[in-house]
């Protein structure tokens, strides 16, 4: 049996923010994503945010910045016989 199946490409942009004083430290972070990996996201109009199910985070932990959809593409792929 042959098919085919769909998938999205993005080009996705974030800016993490780091403040100088009093101390140097970081108030937002950006999730590191790596190529060909699934993600469980919230996907909106012009963001996706990565979910992070079961995380305990501590009260004073960096805000984690959702990324800004700079472009998609949809990709359909041949799957093997």
């Amino acid at each position: 049996m042959k098919g085919d199946a769909n998938a999205v490409e993005y080009v996705l942009e974030c800016v993490e923010v780091m403040v100088h004083e009093p101390t140097a430290h970081f108030t937002v972070v950006c999730v590191r994503l790596h190529a060909h990996n699934d993600y469980v996201v919230k996907l909106g109009s012009d963001y996706i945010a990565v979910e992070h199910e079961g995380e305990d985070t501590p009260p004073n932990a960096p805000i984690v910045s959702a990324y800004k959809i700079v472009s998609e593409k949809e990709v359909r792929k041949q799957r093997p016989k």
